[in-house]
């Protein structure tokens, strides 16, 4: 009986452990490129609506008026925000000296910002995403997306700023999630093992064991049937 718990005992916990290796570093690994599949496709999808707003902007400047001059940008500011989740600001700037001629927060407009995620973003001429926290200690996105005029002149960037949680807070659900299969698996994986060790290993054991004890009685014709 003592030699029958060992093995099991040294069974289960090799098959534990391997299980609990194999769970995790797929399991991260899986999670890992969740993250970055899923910032992607959210990413993609806030640059689509940005895209609306410069679409209308250089519509409107191909008219003839200037950044400055366009009304009711501070709406489709609003509007952005609120259509998407997390978002905390919208504003659109001039390329000379980061003015923000239109911003969903009025008391905002006309602010020049000259903090290092818009010279960051100035500095780029193309679309960027920036990770920053903010003096109240919230971690977000700045996407920060340019547009020219009619003549094809880089005018101004729309920066669109989204908490982090957009994405962590999904993957939040997603790590209960994969900890709860994980666990599934874990005892599903124990069991089927336990099993195995009982039909294929223990039992032929102990009917070796008794053969051997019949042999040790002086009983030499008794023949041990083992299958495995």
């Amino acid at each position: 009986m003592n030699l029958k718990f060992r093995i099991r005992e040294k069974f289960v916990s090799i098959t534990i452990a391997a299980i609990l290796l194999s769970v995790g570093v797929t399991a991260y690994l899986n999670l890992r490129d969740f993250i970055r599949l899923y910032k992607e496709s959210v990413s993609e999808r806030i640059f689509a609506q940005c895209h609306e707003l410069t679409f209308l902007i250089e519509d409107i400047t191909e008219l003839g008026l200037r950044l400055g001059e366009l009304k009711g940008l501070d709406k489709e500011c609003q509007k952005i925000v609120e259509s998407v989740p997390y978002a905390r600001y919208c504003f659109i700037t001039n390329v000379n000296d980061n003015r923000a001629y239109y911003h969903n927060l009025p008391e905002e407009a006309g602010k020049i910002y000259d903090d290092a995620v818009t010279l960051k973003a100035g500095s780029v001429p193309a679309r960027i995403i920036q990770e920053f926290r903010t003096d109240a200690g919230e971690m977000m996105y700045d996407f920060s997306l340019p547009f020219k005029t009619a003549n094809g002149r880089l005018d101004g960037r729309i920066r669109l700023g989204v908490l982090t949680d957009i994405v962590y807070n999904e993957v939040s659900r997603l790590q209960s999630r994969v900890l709860l299969l994980s666990l599934f698996f874990i005892i599903l994986g124990t069991m089927s093992i336990v099993y195995f060790v009982n039909i294929s290993i223990l039992r032929p054991i102990k009917k070796l064991i008794q053969g051997i004890s019949v042999f040790g009685r002086g009983e030499l014709d008794t023949k041990i049937d083992l299958k495995t």
